[in-house]
């Protein structure tokens, strides 16, 4: 669901949407719609707002190096399936606080998980390149190289967002 609105009304829509969609994930955009402005009573305002609100995925991301730009780490667009990337379909193994502590072995490709993410009697959880349809993707690394980025990783799963008053 998409919802535009202005500013007058902006920030009880976001309270709105976070009452009546607790499980949907809603991220805000601005949209520049008129780059010389519309005379307000302080300000000429040139945008309006977009409020995306979907179902929440577990996506774990990657930090670029040299800036604050922010990748998910699974593929997606016309070569991201399972088969396309021979070393990049392995699971993402985080620890019972969801901190990545590592990766596991490649995966058999006659062998299906169960799910994108799976608790295991040890504690550990696996994350696989699973979208939220159920179809095997593919991790933006592969195997033997993904090693060289986990610092720069993180998890992000929007049904555990802590504080989801935040229109960050």
């Amino acid at each position: 669901m998409i919802t535009t609105i202005d500013d007058n009304e902006y920030a009880h829509l976001w309270v709105l949407l976070h009452e009546l969609f607790p499980n949907l994930t809603h991220t805000c955009i601005t949209i520049q719609h008129n780059p010389g402005g519309t005379q307000g009573k302080k300000f000429s305002v040139t945008h309006e707002y977009a409020i995306f609100s979907y179902s929440a995925d577990t996506i774990i991301y990657r930090k670029q190096h040299t800036g604050g730009d922010v990748y998910n780490l699974r593929r997606w667009g016309s070569t991201s399936g399972r088969y396309e990337g021979a070393t990049c379909f392995y699971p993402v193994i985080l620890d019972s606080n969801y901190n990545i502590i590592g990766f596991g072995d490649l995966l058999d490709k006659e062998l299906h998980p169960t799910a994108q993410v799976e608790h295991n009697e040890d504690g550990t959880i696996y994350v696989w390149p699973i979208d939220k349809n159920g179809i095997e993707k593919k991790w933006r690394y592969g195997r033997d190289t993904v090693e060289s980025v986990k610092d720069r990783m993180f998890m992000k799963n929007e049904e555990r967002r802590p504080n989801r008053s935040d229109p960050s």
